[in-house]
């Protein structure tokens, strides 16, 4: 499970991700901290980011530990005030579908940032 952090300075890596569907994406496969999401949805419906604490989670199966709606033409940042840690890795998928459920991969495009501090960064 991700957990908050607190701690001393790190420096972040800024990680992009311009066509995120509902297979997985490994952002990190090592202890990662997240300070920041931005979520752009040009899509034409609502969208879910669902982000995982396992560089390698069984889409569909594997409950997400963070699930953020992002609605159709919205841009959301997200700024934690203390990093979340993911102390196995970090990885991510975007679904038309709530929950645990795949879902269907979006339609249009979702641009996503992820602010991420890593144990060869921090």
């Amino acid at each position: 499970m991700a957990t908050s952090s607190t701690g001393t300075e790190t420096t972040l890596t800024i990680f992009k991700e311009s066509a995120l569907g509902n297979t997985a994406v490994v952002v990190s496969d090592e202890s990662t901290s997240l300070s920041f999401v931005e979520v752009v949805n040009a899509d034409s419906a609502i969208r879910h980011l669902k982000v995982y604490n396992t560089p390698s989670p069984t889409v569909g199966t594997t409950q997400p530990d963070m699930i953020l709606p992002i609605y159709s033409g919205e841009t959301a940042t997200i700024t934690f005030k203390t990093p979340i840690v993911f102390d196995t890795g970090l990885s991510m998928i975007m679904s038309t579908a709530a929950g645990t459920p795949a879902g269907s991969a979006p339609s249009g495009s979702c641009v996503i940032h992820l602010g991420i501090a890593t144990s060869d960064n921090a």
